[in-house]
């Protein structure tokens, strides 16, 4: 890897190199960076301005007049000047931080603004009728780095949102795309012949996050065996950090979220599903802030289905690599310290096995989605439903139901339809059941429509 700890991010990089260099020669910039948790947006926005002078606040995580005093010291460090000891909130430092970029440019960069509205409550408007009353000249290039689009959106991005007209550039950050990770390891495996589900693995396991990436292109982790053992490891970055970072999300009596979270992981996706699971516990609140609030989850419904149709809501991990940590780790945290680690091996082996058409067709799904190969992709698990409807034949008693498996993949494009099957390996596809679901969305939900029937299996993860 190159000496810029983040070749992938390109475009974010030179974006914000950019905007430094307005700052300097232009007039102050406002660069507002976005995304969800533990993407290493913090460290990329360093990296990028590290050729400046930088002061760096965080909001949150300590004592706010405690956070204010250590801020201040910073400052003064790193300017070289006197920080008057009056300063006593953080508008007043920030008015000094303006008043001194007259005489020099630098970077301001603040971290959790997400944490603002509730713990400083008119700190934004101050910032915001200070940016607009300042003139264009003084030196400040001022960073401010949100977490979650929830909060992004009502500070930046929604229309009347406050910093929403003084933002000169805004930067998403977002999990390194599946092209992205795999042409990094394939350039890094440069020795190693990577068949298809090492390249699946490497994805499903780092999940697109960068310190993740890193942390098995160090390990020289490239295949799927690898990367497996690297998960497992005592003391592992990848388990380590998945954990630090989920149990920061999550703060304090975390346990009912993380059991949801565990049932989404191993194959439990509809409410109604988990609560009888849980004992009969009520978790739609819960649900709502793992998908709202964290940005953990969300939720889909089967692609062909209508507005009305109820009770089919599923949901989803958003992130891979989480998703892995909570099938292979978590959930048997309890016993693996009685395994030897070729049983942990093993043991992961086999449930990695049991949910490779699951994570195979998620993994598809995502790679189609961010390829824009079709409008709109997704999964159809109504089928047993519209079959069913059209059954005119009466089942004896002693017959059982034909069980009617969901429609992996269905992708539109226009008036043209892709309809897919996702089977690991070619020789496990049944073609009957999968032509009677073929045959009822042509005269169904995809009526009109030109249908292309596929099977796709790991050898379509390139």
């Amino acid at each position: 890897m190159s000496n810029l700890h983040y070749p992938y991010r390109d475009i974010e990089v030179d974006g914000l190199r950019k905007q430094l260099w307005l700052a300097q020669n232009d007039g102050r910039r406002l660069s507002f960076v976005y995304g969800r948790n533990y993407l290493g947006k913090k460290k990329l926005v360093l990296e990028a301005l590290k050729e400046d002078i930088v002061m760096y606040l965080s909001i949150g995580g300590k004592n706010d007049s405690l956070a204010l005093q250590e801020q201040c010291k910073h400052c003064a460090k790193q300017l070289g000047v006197f920080v008057p000891r009056s300063i006593s909130t953080l508008a007043e430092l920030f008015d000094f931080l303006c008043d001194e970029a007259w005489k020099r440019s630098f970077s301001l960069v603040i971290e959790n603004v997400q944490e603002i509205p509730e713990r400083m409550p008119g700190f934004i408007a101050h910032l915001v009728k200070k940016w607009r009353t300042e003139p264009k000249k003084i030196m400040m290039n001022l960073v401010l780095i949100c977490d979650g689009q929830k909060a992004a959106e009502e500070l930046a991005l929604n229309p009347g949102a406050p910093l929403k007209n003084v933002t000169d550039a805004v930067f998403k950050i977002e999990p390194l795309s599946i092209a992205t990770v795999r042409s990094i390891q394939q350039s890094a495996a440069t020795q190693t012949e990577l068949k298809p589900f090492d390249l699946f693995s490497f994805y499903m396991m780092t999940g697109g996050r960068p310190n993740l990436v890193r942390a098995a292109l160090e390990a020289k982790a490239y295949t799927a065996e690898k990367i497996l053992q690297l998960l497992l490891a005592d003391g592992s970055a990848f388990a380590v950090d998945t954990e630090r970072s989920i149990r920061h999300i999550l703060g304090k009596n975390s346990d009912t979220y993380l059991s949801i979270l565990q049932l989404i992981a191993t194959g439990v996706k509809s409410q109604a599903e988990m609560e009888q699971k849980l004992g009969g516990m009520v978790i739609g609140g819960h649900l709502a802030k793992l998908e709202t609030e964290y940005e953990l989850i969300h939720k889909t419904r089967p692609l062909l289905s209508s507005p009305e149709s109820r009770g089919i809501v599923r949901y989803h991990i958003q992130d891979p690599a989480l998703c892995m940590w909570l099938r292979l780790i978590l959930a048997d945290d309890s016993a693996s310290f009685l395994l030897s680690p070729e049983e942990r091996i093993e043991t992961a082996k086999t449930k990695l096995l049991a949910y490779l058409k699951e994570d195979l067709t998620y993994y598809l799904i995502q790679k189609f989605r961010q390829e824009e190969t079709f409008s709109s992709v997704g999964s159809d698990w109504s089928a047993q439903a519209r079959i069913s409807k059209q059954k005119t034949v009466k089942y004896k008693v002693e017959e059982q139901p034909k069980i009617i498996s969901p429609i992996d993949i269905v992708g539109l494009r226009g008036k043209k339809a892709v309809v897919a099957a996702v089977c690991p390996e070619a020789s496990e596809f049944k073609k009957e059941p999968f032509w009677e679901q073929v045959n009822v969305l042509k005269n169904g939900p995809l009526k009109g429509y030109g249908i292309d029937a596929r099977l796709f299996t790991l050898n379509d993860v390139l």
